[in-house]
């Protein structure tokens, strides 16, 4: 029901009382069915008529009850009124009576003419469906009344759905929207109107008039469509905020937000558009044109897997929409290209494959697009990069369109022939579309390139310079178009220089700023050997986009051609840029080209180009992506062996090296066949597969110096150390480089050393005439020093300190030599000038890990106590680059040797994430767990897989034994006797053991005979006898003794084993002493009679063991409670400060806890005081300490200071 205006009544009689009650405001209209205000410029003479409430649903409500009440009263005092004719018309009118009100409304009009009679009774006529009589009357009322607006809207309405006169109408509704821009249904109709005639600026104005007048959140449809029209006018940002008003009126309206996602996309706010479309699916999840517009956003972002996602749910809803099928299409294409850019073939090669078969099922719906048949042709022409391993695609059935045929395996050639027919079918259908016969030429020039025969190469050269010149003429003004015209005329099979450099000036005439145009010019004078116009044109392509690879890949050809040096750079940059097959290929020789042929490995260039870019990895990666998509390149697989060789990968570069070998016989390119044999043969021999190199060197038929070499080495590691002499002979004829022959010479006493009879020459001999050859070899003075130091030669220690004087503090030797001096310094001075050697290096070399992984090596292994500082260059080692997982063997080490055993735990199981392969690495987890006294089920778990594996891989008896008397060692510690005797039985059946070995075995079968007989000491005493320089055996006894209370047959014996350790081992002759010490404190207590005997002894050997070690914290300590015993108050306090000066282990925290109560006794800091105080404390001392130091089962031990467990001498012994 269209509103009216509420007529104006003529003032009422006087006697006529209305109830004021009934008297009531109308709501504010809210729908253009509700009744509009009238124009102010009528005057009406009956004010409060015009405040009574007329509702639509007249009838219903009490409101209208009354409204009815009133009108009948009015009726019945004033039956012949005009104006109460009118109401009562317009009453029936709104009961939908027509007739009955236009008879009442033509009486009204009747007694009295008035326009808005006239007016309603058009309105009446009007939705009674008289629209011709209807426009008479409204003309008729305009004419008695030219401001009421209606009117004017309702002609515009005939005008417009009528007479179809839409200029007349915009007319009529210009005129009721200058009476009326108030009345949403005027301003609807004048907009829509205005929209209908193509005035977007009148309507624009119209919109912003009505929307300035509007309060903020209503006139939601002005909102909406100005927005609308500005985003049609391409006022993005204006838009945007016209349809925020708009849904600040509205805010779920799903309409509202779909216009907002739209203008959002247009301006290329991708996120909110997301946000947007996302908001109208959560309204309307039935929606589809949102779920589309996600799957594009995402596409268009490069988000191409979740395109792929979104768009294959809206498929899964409709699995026929066509628009969805195409965008999926087109998704899977951008990431074919983009995969194809990052060498990832295989998923290219998918993604063009799924684009076939999304087109396939869109054929099925509607094959007329010229948009389907381009993806196809584009999914076609793609795989053009792949190598042919990557075929065959398959083009479905709804495609190829071939009865006979479902569906079509195609290699490379016949994709292409099937990508040219689809582009052809696009053009079928759209035929003037540059952009597709640019495609189809591009199409046919990868076809030319593809050919093998001459005349058909030619012929499609032909018919690509035919398409781009059909471009061309259809755009004239796009470069790309001009570009391709240029590259196919200076093709190979064209050559037509001179046109193609025309095509390629005029294409830059148009764009000067394109880089790829300007990379074409270039390389058209480089073909012509033009360098100078080639590097100033490739310069024009860098400026243009720097981040062009094409235009950098073009200067590093130009450096490579005249050896600049900036060549490595060049193709370094190119590869950041993208992974072009040249970049990758020619990054990968000039790094190996660079390590081959530099001879100054300390200049700037190759320091920067090399070490600090991480060439070599970089070049590997490069190599790596080259080969994925070129499998037959024979140079490529050599340099990648090479590469990953030099990095230590062998088995990759094995492999690498085996197809290039491959590739090379296939093609008969025996000159090749050699170099690649020569590198594959001599990898062999590095992983150790020496009869497979000495196989592959025989079947070398040039051989030089280096495959001379290499085969000496390998005959060397199949101990055929006399065939490895003589080669190695040869190659030192045959060299004429003197420091090849030094080297040789040096290689020689190497495998002289490991033969003997009267023609073998001597090591010592080979040596120093290799220290004659200049110049030097520098491994051969160091191996000079190192036998000087291991046969104690004076003379020669000096000789070859004085000749590696120069080479001393080189980075490359400085790890080798730091050992060597402070081995030398340890043998003649001690450990403390061994580690002022160590440091020299380091303050030398403080970046260098070799020197500090080397530092923390010797400290660990020469004396304990330097464990923590061990741990510190470890860890800064690890921080200049070491290696973890040698660093993670050193912390365990480092860990255990302090005590700490969860952080040997730690430390170990690095190790073993790093590599688990290794097997030493197993070893020392196995060690750490036992030390960190884990479940003992787990640890001998450990302790079987490692022994297990050690068997399997077929390591050295020596490690086996070493590890087999660790393992006995744990089942004795937790009381597995008869698994320890087993295993002991078994392993002293091993012939293969040293002779160290054995005798720990002998040892430990003797501790399983001694538990198991009730603790009768005589199979350890036959032990001893067996193996009388065993400080092992020596060591298990001294201790059981002291167990079992035996205290003169333990002096006895550990008295004996002083002297034997004085003999044999004078370095650790404070470990018996220690044991005789205890052993006399212990007596102090047991054998009261005999005191002053073991208070003296006891002086005694801690007196030497202090002199001995005067770092041992436990020497010092038994000192001190021994002093406590003879009233020696003042070396006792001497004695427990060292303690608390010196570092501990946590398991000898107690000492220190012990000492510091001593000392807060006065008594120790004066002379003569409370004595009975002392003996207390000294008392409660030995029972605490008795009972650590000597455990049941006797399995710890006091080994330089410090309390470890028993296991760790014997390793001690072994090194």
């Amino acid at each position: 029901m269209p509103s009216i205006d509420v007529p104006a009544h003529n003032s009422p009689p006087s006697d006529v009382q209305l109830d004021s009650s009934s008297m009531r405001s109308p709501p504010v209209p809210t729908s253009p069915s509700q009744v509009p205000r009238r124009s102010s410029r009528i005057r009406r003479p009956l004010k409060r008529l015009e405040n009574i409430f007329i509702p639509s649903n007249a009838g219903t409500s009490s409101s209208t009850l009354c409204f009815l009440q009133m009108c009948q009263d009015l009726k019945d005092k004033f039956p012949d009124d005009p104006e109460v004719l009118q109401v009562e018309g317009y009453t029936l009118l709104l009961k939908t009576q027509f007739d009955e009100a236009l008879q009442k409304l033509r009486l009204s009009l009747s007694m009295a003419e008035s326009a808005f009679t006239l007016h309603l009774i058009g309105l009446v006529l009007w939705e009674s469906q008289q629209r011709d009589k209807a426009f008479k009357v409204f003309l008729k009322a305009v004419e008695l009344d030219p401001y009421r607006a209606r009117n004017f809207l309702y002609l515009g309405h005939y005008y417009q759905n009528h007479l179809y006169d839409k200029s007349k109408s915009c007319l009529c509704y210009q005129k009721a929207f200058d009476l009326d821009s108030t009345d949403t249904e005027i301003g609807m109709s004048y907009s829509k109107v205005l929209q209908d005639l193509g005035k977007e600026e009148d309507n624009m104005r119209v919109l912003k008039v009505i929307t300035e007048r509007a309060n903020l959140g209503s006139c939601k449809w002005a909102w909406t469509q100005l927005g609308l029209c500005q985003l049609k006018m391409n006022l993005i940002s204006d838009a945007i905020f016209s349809l925020q008003n708009a849904l600040r009126a509205d805010p779920n309206s799903s309409s509202g937000w779909e216009c907002l996602a739209d203008a959002y996309l247009k301006r290329g706010s991708y996120e909110s558009a997301l946000k947007a479309f996302e908001k109208v699916v959560e309204l309307n999840p039935k929606a589809m044109y949102p779920l589309y517009q996600i799957a594009t956003i995402q596409k268009i972002r490069g988000l191409f897997t979740d395109g792929i996602e979104k768009f294959k749910n809206l498929l899964d809803i409709v699995p026929t929409y066509v628009p969805a099928l195409i965008g999926l299409a087109e998704t899977y294409v951008l990431a074919a290209k983009k995969a194809l850019s990052e060498c990832l073939y295989g998923l290219a090669r998918d993604c063009c494959q799924e684009t076939l078969n999304t087109l396939a099922k869109a054929a099925g719906t509607k094959h007329g697009l010229s948009c389907l048949w381009k993806l196809a042709g584009d999914a076609c022409s793609i795989p053009f990069g792949f190598d042919n391993e990557w075929f065959p695609i398959i083009v479905p059935s709804e495609l190829h369109q071939e009865a006979e045929k479902e569906h079509i395996s195609c290699n490379k050639s016949q994709l292409l022939t099937f990508g040219s027919k689809f582009f052809g079918r696009a053009l079928q259908i759209k035929d003037n579309v540059s952009t597709l016969w640019h495609d189809l030429g591009v199409n046919c020039h990868l076809q030319s390139m593809l050919a093998t025969d001459r005349d058909e190469k030619v012929n499609f050269a032909k018919k690509a310079f035919i398409c781009f010149q059909k471009a061309v003429s259809l755009c004239p003004g796009y470069e790309p178009h001009w570009t391709a015209l240029g590259v196919i005329a200076i093709s190979e099979e064209l050559e037509d220089w001179a046109f193609g450099q025309h095509a390629i000036i005029k294409s830059l005439t148009l764009n000067q700023f394109n880089a790829e145009t300007w990379t074409n010019l270039g390389v058209l004078y480089l073909e012509k050997d033009n360098i100078e116009l080639a590097h100033l044109a490739f310069k024009m392509a860098q400026s243009a986009e720097p981040t062009y690879p094409l235009s950098w890949i073009g200067q590093a050809f130009i450096a490579d051609k005249v050896k600049h040096s900036e060549t490595v750079d060049l193709y370094r940059h190119a590869t950041t840029l993208g992974s072009h097959n040249e970049a990758l290929i020619g990054y990968s020789r000039v790094i190996c080209e660079t390590l081959l042929y530099t001879s100054n490995k300390e200049s700037f260039s190759y320091k920067y180009n090399i070490e600090q870019m991480n060439a070599v990895v970089l070049a590997s990666d490069c190599a790596v992506k080259f080969v994925a998509n070129n499998y037959n390149c024979a140079e490529a697989f050599n340099i990648l062996g090479m590469l990953l060789e030099r990095q230590g990968i062998y088995n990759a570069s094995l492999k690498a090296y085996e197809r290039a070998l491959k590739l090379l016989e296939s093609r008969n390119q025996n000159e090749f066949v050699e170099l690649v044999r020569a590198n594959y043969a001599r990898l062999l021999c590095v992983i150790g597969d020496i009869k497979g190199a000495i196989k592959e060197f025989l079947m070398l038929k040039k051989v030089d110096v280096s495959i001379i070499c290499g085969f000496a080495l390998a005959m060397y590691k199949d101990q055929e150390y006399e065939q490895s002499l003589k080669l190695l002979g040869q190659a030192f004829e045959k060299s004429k480089n003197p420091s090849d022959q030094s080297h040789i010479k040096v290689a020689m006493a190497m495998v002289a050393g490991k033969i003997s009879g009267p023609d073998v020459p001597n090591p010592l001999v080979l040596l120093v005439e290799s220290a004659q050859i200049s110049p030097k070899s520098v491994p051969g003075l160091l191996a000079l020093y190192a036998r000087g130091i291991l046969k104690e030669e004076s003379k020669l220690i000096m000789a070859a300190q004085k000749e590696l004087q120069p080479y001393k503090y080189r980075k490359e030797y400085a790890a080798s030599a730091a050992f060597l001096w402070a081995a030398q310094a340890y043998l003649s001075k001690g450990v403390k000038s061994a580690r002022n050697e160590l440091l020299k290096f380091i303050h030398c070399f403080p970046t260098l890990h070799q020197t500090w992984m080397q530092a923390a090596c010797c400290l660990l292994q020469w004396d304990t106590k330097y464990a923590d500082v061990a741990s510190v260059c470890t860890k800064i080692g690890i921080f200049h680059g070491g290696c973890k997982e040698q660093a993670s063997q050193i912390l365990a080490l480092c860990q255990m040797a302090k005590g700490s055993r969860r952080g040997a735990l730690s430390a170990a199981q690095k190790a073993v994430h790093i590599n688990p392969e290794k097997l030493s690495n197993w070893a020392t987890l196995a060690a750490a767990c036992h030390v960190a006294d884990l479940d003992q089920k787990h640890v001998g778990w450990m302790f079987s897989f490692v022994r297990k594996l050690a068997k399997e891989q077929g390591v050295k008896s020596d490690f086996l034994g070493w590890f087999i008397v660790m393992e006995i060692f744990h089942h004795i510690n937790c009381g597995n006797m008869t698994v320890a005797g087993a295993l002991t039985s078994h392993s002293l059946s091993i012939s293969a053991f040293s002779s160290e070995i054995q005798s720990c075995l002998q040892v430990l079968d003797a501790v399983v005979k001694v538990y198991s007989n009730n603790g009768n000491l005589q199979p350890l005493f036959l032990a001893v006898k067996e193996n009388p320089k065993s400080f092992f055996a020596w060591n298990v006894l001294s201790q059981l003794l002291i167990a079992s209370g035996s205290i003169m047959e333990a002096e006895k014996t550990i008295s004996h084993f002083v002297v034997t350790a004085e003999k044999i081992f004078p370095n650790w002759t404070v470990y018996p002493l220690l044991q005789l010490g205890m052993l006399s404190y212990k007596a102090m207590h047991t054998n009261p009679d005999e005191k002053e005997k073991w208070m003296k002894l006891g002086e005694e050997v801690c007196g030497k063991a202090v002199h001995l070690a005067p770092s041992s914290q436990a020497a010092r300590f038994l000192q001190g409670i021994i002093a406590l015993e003879t009233g020696n108050s003042n070396l006792a306090r001497r004695s427990f400060e060292k303690v608390l000066s010196s570092p501990s282990m946590n398991e000898a925290k107690w000492m220190e806890n012990i000492a510091s109560q001593m000392l807060e006794l006065k008594n120790l800091k004066r002379k003569g005081k409370d004595q009975s105080t002392m003996l207390s404390l000294s008392w409660d001392i030995h029972s605490s300490y008795s009972s650590f130091c000597i455990p049941s089962g006797g399995s710890m031990t006091i080994t330089d200071g410090h309390i470890l467990p028993a296991e760790l001498t014997t390793f001690k012994e072994k090194s």
